[in-house]
């Protein structure tokens, strides 16, 4: 979980602020429609169980590509 402040929008995005200053640019249609300067939201990342699968997959897929094989090299 992850406080900030929305600083200020440019175009289509809102630049937030974070409480140790640093500042994260975020689409302004991702945000709830009454959030204005000013205004304090709370940011919650998280990644789906099975996107790490279909990465993994995907990833396995490029490198037997690569390398031509079944089979991922082993490091």
């Amino acid at each position: 979980m992850l406080e900030a402040i929305v600083d200020r929008r440019e175009g289509e995005l809102v630049v937030l602020r974070t409480v140790d200053g640093q500042e994260l640019m975020w689409p302004a249609a991702e945000l709830p429609e009454d959030v204005v300067e000013g205004s304090t939201v709370v940011l919650t990342l998280g990644v789906p169980e099975e996107s790490g699968t279909d990465r993994r997959a995907l990833a396995r897929d490029i490198l037997n590509g690569i390398f031509g094989t079944n089979e991922v090299p082993k490091a």
